[in-house]
Parts: C-alpha cells; sequence; structure tokens
C-alpha cells in the first residue's frame, strides 16, 4: 500500500482512466472490471487455444501462463480501480494528521473519480473541520472579550482594595491628629480638674469621683482609639515589612484575647521586601483570619506560617478549635466553582447561599494577585480549620516592575 501511495501522476491518471462509470459505487466498479476480466479472457483464451491447437503448440505449460496472465491482469485492473478510489480516503488520512499537528483548518481531496460515498464521506468532513474552525475563531473571540472584562473587572477591585487602604489610612491620619489629639486634651483637662477638686473636701468629693470616671474613660478610650488606628494602617508593615506586620499581628491578637499565637517563619527569601500591594494582601488575609479564630473557633492556640521562597508566597492560619462549619465549607466550595468556572454562561449565586463577606474579600485580594484561598478542616491529625493562601512570586514580580 505504501508502494501504491507514492505512485507517480501518470500512474494516477491511468487509473482514473481506467476508473469504470466513476459515478457507480465502489462495488459496482469492481463487478464491472472484473466481469470485463472474465470477457476478455474469455474472448482472448479462446481465441489463443484453438489457435495453439492448430498449431500443435498447446502444451500444460502454454495452459498455466494463460491462466497466470488472466489472473495478473484481474490483479491490475482490480489495483487500479481501488488505487482511483480511495484516493480521497489516503487525501483523509493527510488532512487527519494535519489536523493532529495543529492544523486548525485541515482539508481532504475532492476527487471526481472515486466511490461516491466516500466523496460524501470527505466533504462531510471537511464541512465539519469548517464548523469546528469558526466555531474555535467564535470561542477565541468570546474567550477574549472574558478576558478583557476580567482583566478589566480586576482593575476596578484593585481599585476599590486600594481605595479602602486608602481610606483606612484617612481615617487612622484623623484619628492620630484630630479626635485622639482632642481625647488626649480632654483627659489632661480631667487631670487638671482632678487636682482643682481634691477628694479630702467633702464638697468637692462626690464631683471628684466623677470627674475621675470620666478621665479614666477618656484614657481608655484613647488606648482603644490608638489600638484602632494601629489596626487600620501598623506603621510596623509599612517600616519593617510582611515578617515584622505577621509578628505585630501575633502579638496584639494574644494580647487582646488571650490566645497564644505561634508564628513560623520559612524560606530562603523569607527577609526580602515584597510588593506593597502583595504585603498589603497577605496581611489583610492573616488578619481577617486571625479575626475569624477569635470570632468563631474557640480555640485555644494559632499557629501562623509564612513561607517566601523563589517561586511561592504561602501563609497559612491553623487554629485548634471546632472546625469550619460544613454548609459555610460547601458554600465557599461552591464559590470556588462559580468563579473558576467558564463564564461564557455565569452562574449566580444568592446572596444567602454565598460564603461570609469576610472569606469572600480575603478571597478576592488573593485572586487580584493571581493567587488561591483554601479553607479547610485539618487534616494533620489535629482538630481545627486551616487557611492558607498562595500568591506566585511572579506576581510579586510584576507589582515591583509596575511601580518602577
Amino acid at each position: 500500500m505504501a508502494q501504491l501511495e507514492s505512485a507517480s501522476p501518470a500512474a494516477t491518471a491511468s487509473a482514473r482512466r481506467l476508473a469504470l462509470l466513476p459515478g457507480l459505487p465502489l462495488f459496482y466498479q469492481l463487478m464491472l472490471a472484473n466481469l470485463m476480466v472474465v470477457l476478455v479472457g474469455a474472448i482472448v483464451g479462446t481465441s489463443l487455444t484453438r489457435r495453439f491447437v492448430e498449431d500443435g503448440t498447446f502444451t500444460p505449460w502454454v495452459h498455466v501462463l494463460m491462466v497466470v496472465a488472466a489472473v495478473l491482469l484481474s490483479v491490475v485492473f482490480t489495483t487500479l480501480i481501488l488505487y482511483a478510489a480511495f484516493r480521497p480516503v489516503r487525501s483523509l488520512r493527510r488532512a487527519i494528521a494535519q489536523y493532529r499537528a495543529g492544523d486548525s483548518v485541515p482539508r481532504a481531496q475532492v476527487e471526481l473519480h472515486g466511490d461516491p460515498d466516500l466523496q460524501a464521506v470527505v466533504q462531510a468532513l471537511n464541512s465539519l473541520w469548517s464548523r469546528l474552525s469558526e466555531h474555535q475563531r467564535q470561542l477565541e473571540r468570546t474567550n477574549a472579550r472574558l478576558a478583557e472584562k476580567n482583566r478589566e473587572m480586576q482593575r476596578l477591585a484593585a481599585q476599590v482594595i486600594e481605595a479602602q487602604e486608602e481610606e483606612r489610612r484617612r481615617v487612622a491620619r484623623e484619628l492620630h491628629d484630630d479626635t485622639m489629639q482632642s481625647l488626649a486634651a480632654i483627659s489632661v483637662g480631667l487631670e487638671h480638674g482632678l487636682q482643682a477638686m481634691p477628694a479630702e473636701i467633702p464638697r468637692f468629693r462626690e464631683s471628684h469621683h466623677v470627674v475621675a470616671r470620666l478621665q479614666r474613660l477618656a484614657e481608655d478610650t484613647l488606648d482603644n482609639l490608638r489600638k484602632l488606628a494601629l489596626a487600620l494602617r501598623p506603621s510596623v508593615r509599612d517600616d519593617h515589612g510582611l515578617v515584622a506586620a505577621v509578628r505585630w499581628l501575633a502579638a496584639t491578637h494574644e494580647e487582646h484575647h488571650g490566645m497564644p499565637v505561634r508564628v513560623r517563619i520559612d524560606g530562603e527569601r523569607v527577609e526580602d521586601r515584597l510588593s506593597p500591594p502583595v504585603e498589603t494582601a497577605i496581611f489583610r488575609i492573616v488578619q481577617e483570619a486571625l479575626s475569624n479564630v477569635a470570632k468563631h473557633s474557640n480555640a485555644d492556640s494559632v499557629l501562623v506560617r509564612l513561607r517566601v521562597d523563589e517561586h511561592l508566597l504561602t501563609a497559612e492560619v491553623a487554629d485548634n478549635g471546632v472546625g469550619i462549619d460544613e454548609r459555610l465549607l460547601a458554600l465557599t466550595a461552591t464559590e470556588q466553582t462559580v468563579e473558576s468556572a467558564n463564564q461564557a454562561s455565569p452562574v449566580v449565586v444568592s446572596a444567602s447561599r454565598r460564603p461570609p463577606l469576610g472569606l469572600f474579600g480575603m478571597r478576592e485580594r488573593a485572586v487580584l494577585l493571581d493567587g488561591e484561598l483554601a479553607v479547610q478542616r485539618r487534616t494533620d491529625g489535629h482538630s481545627g480549620t486551616l487557611m492558607r493562601v498562595t500568591i506566585p512570586r511572579s506576581t510579586d514580580t510584576a507589582a515591583l516592575e509596575d511601580m518602577t
């Protein structure tokens, strides 16, 4: 068959000329070809046999040669007809090979000669490939539009988060420069009032106690506002980086909630300064995770792990509490599935079936940096919940390049 496929154009043309009634199916062409071979063999064989008999030269060897010649003639006719008839199949096989090699619009040749059923198959496949190619182009255009819309949504979300961080900075600055200063002045004034109303004097005793309570309330409020301002915009992250900020978060959480927080720092590049967007995202995600632990986990200890290596940033918060609720875990998995699905047919999740805004915001921060957020029950033999966020270092590098 390989020799037939590499036959010369002259042989192909001969095969076409020998095709009998090329509009007929292959079955009838073969039947007619063999019928012609039989008729020609009968006529020629009878004539030659009669001549050899009259000349007295007819021998068994002559008879064998005549039979062999008839068989060879039948084989030649059949081969040429089959070669011409199956030319579309060979063209189809080449087109399939081109398709597998990456040609999105392969074409099999449609011959005027050959089996009409095979020609119909070739034409159908050519039409199918054309439709597939058109659908592929439409899909690529749709994906390009979706990708552009997704990038636009990410840009808008990034602007929202940046506006949120800017608002945090503004509020923290106003708290420090205005409200806290006013409270400090009030506290100092109350202190002077206490000194002007000694408790030893009976007529000042009740007023002294009232002013003392107000002065303590002002001091407590001032202390709470100071902590709030630090939580809104901790200077430690700007001054010393993510690792120091995570340690500060752990110490603050332990101080406020009495829950031991261990911090584990791993990785070869852990002391490298990261881009502000990446540091902000990881800091806020860890902050929200610790807040969730304090509110929902009933845990008595927390492990915060930060790993920074050449390719990946990983932050984990693991507690030993009751573990995340299965229904909340299912909602989180559903939301992740909806976000990662093909958005050509978007699925709308009702508000009652969405995860809490805290988890949603954590995941949005990770997704904006091409990262992933996973929340699950711990599988290391301990009870509790594990939150893990991973962000590629390439995102951090790109963010740094955008800033320069």
